[in-house]
């Protein structure tokens, strides 16, 4: 008859397995292992060995001690978080998972096209050696997908060394191929009831939001010099129809379907699905202006921009996105940024008496040519007898490059939906459509497709005073 062995040996052994499950299924084998891996001090310790930075989950312990520190199985979840985060990377690390891209995934020369089987592929006209293989959408979004389910915990409990580990230069290639897939999904995607063709459905709109949350979330904790090592785009490429992140071009085109500046922004006039349309739309706009920020940063022009693009603010409480949102129920909102009224956003803490300066910017569908940035202040005010109910009002007075201007709106806390007049002083006024995001106040802005573009505004402290050029090692 064997001597057991000691429950230490298996604890020791627990600290270097691979994976998550691979615990569960050493803890199957016996009660008495169970019982010594059922501690949250493995998971705790299993994560420092692995080098993440687990002291955002740690502040939510500190929080509420008597009820989260010694869960173990949200450790073993936590575990599984980063763990199952990385093994992704890595499965899409190995050459050619997609495709190979070249340094830059501009490719001047190729011309690349959509087939119908959900592929992307250079034209077969163009035979120039070395052109890159085709980029195989229909995989890359079902590896998307999978990622999705533990991105939007590991990116809103926000630590600069968890980032600086998946932007290694081994996993370029497969954040490379998460914008473009998600750029170009966006695209196809088209608002339901006027486009019923469609490469994600209504009932997938879920996990693409999750999806396209946690690419924004996750640049915005990049700075400058991550970003261009790993895009190492050109602004005159991000605006051109012709290349494979011309996407961009395309997107702010076909985006604007999900807004209009004619309905009020009640609860009634946006199903559920639509609200998750319109967020991953606006994420994904948020993406390419912040994109297009950094790259106007690094232009060696002499000229600094006035204002830079923001930093990801603390997100409290992150503990909101330890669950999966979806599209919900018919009566019910699954962000975590609008639970709690819009404790997720940077409206929540807005004052009738003290104004908070905001800036932001506009961009027009007609150019590529940035506009200058506005500023202004922005307080909350009390609404009417005979107002909108669940709903945040706001005014603001500022500045752009235009001239002087007020802007009075209002946000559904239910929905998210942001209305809204910015009006310049004994002059012409504009309508604002939109959502509210954890990243400011994001949506279309004009009449039609004419005179029209995308503007994004957040709270003017997100934006630091120097851009940060620095390698991402430093």
């Amino acid at each position: 008859m064997g001597v057991p062995l000691p429950s230490d040996i298996f604890y020791e052994i627990s600290l270097y397995l691979p994976h998550t499950r691979d615990i569960l299924s050493l803890a199957l084998t016996s009660c008495s292992v169970r019982a010594a891996l059922s501690t949250s001090a493995l998971f705790k310790s299993r994560l420092s060995l692995q080098g993440w930075d687990v002291s955002a989950w740690q502040d939510e312990d500190d929080h509420d001690s008597d009820q989260l520190s010694g869960d173990w199985k949200r450790w073993m979840r936590i575990d599984y978080t980063y763990n199952r985060t990385l093994q992704l990377l890595e499965e899409a690390a190995v050459d050619n998972y997609f495709f190979r891209l070249t340094e830059s995934p501009i490719i001047s020369d190729t011309t690349w096209v959509a087939s119908p089987n959900r592929r992307v592929h250079a034209n077969p006209q163009n035979t120039t050696p070395g052109s890159p293989p085709a980029l195989d959408e229909e995989k890359t979004g079902i590896w998307l997908r999978k990622l999705s389910e533990v991105l939007p915990k590991f990116v809103a409990h926000r630590s600069t060394r968890n980032v600086l580990q998946i932007t290694e230069t081994k996993y370029h290639d497969a954040l490379r191929a998460y914008l473009k897939v998600a750029v170009d999904l966006g695209c196809a995607v088209q608002f339901p009831g006027n486009f019923p063709s469609s490469k994600v459905a209504p009932s997938e709109y879920g996990w693409f939001e999750r999806a396209c949350f946690s690419l924004i979330a996750l640049l915005m904790q990049c700075n400058t010099s991550t970003v261009m090592t790993i895009f190492g785009m050109t602004r005159t490429a991000l605006d051109s129809p012709m290349c494979p992140l011309g996407s961009f071009w395309r997107l702010k085109h076909h985006a604007m379907a999900w807004f209009t500046t004619s309905q009020p922004p009640r609860s009634e006039y946006f199903p559920l699905q639509n609200i998750s349309g319109r967020y991953f739309a606006c994420f994904l706009i948020q993406t390419t202006m912040y994109l297009e920020l950094h790259l106007d940063a690094a232009a060696e022009t002499g000229v600094q921009l006035s204002l830079l693009a923001p930093s990801l603010p603390h997100i409290d409480p992150a503990s909101l996105y330890n669950d999966l949102f979806e599209v919900g129920p018919a009566t019910t909102s699954s962000q975590p940024w609008l639970r709690n009224g819009l404790a997720g956003t940077p409206l929540a803490g807005l004052s009738p008496t003290a104004s908070r300066p905001w800036a932001g910017y506009y961009t027009s569908l007609r150019t590529t040519v940035r506009e200058p940035p506005m500023f202004f202040e922005l307080r909350s005010f009390d609404p009417t007898p005979d107002a909108e109910p669940n709903c945040v009002y706001f005014h603001g007075e500022g500045q752009d490059g235009v001239g002087p201007f007020t802007l009075q709106g209002l946000c559904d806390t239910r929905t998210g939906a942001v209305r809204a007049i910015k009006a310049y002083i004994g002059e012409h006024q504009w309508g604002w459509s939109g959502v509210i995001t954890p990243f400011g106040m994001v949506g279309r802005w004009g009449i039609g497709w004419g005179d029209s573009g995308w503007w994004w505004v957040w709270p003017r402290e997100w934006s630091p005073a120097v851009a940060d050029k620095r390698s991402p090692v430093e």
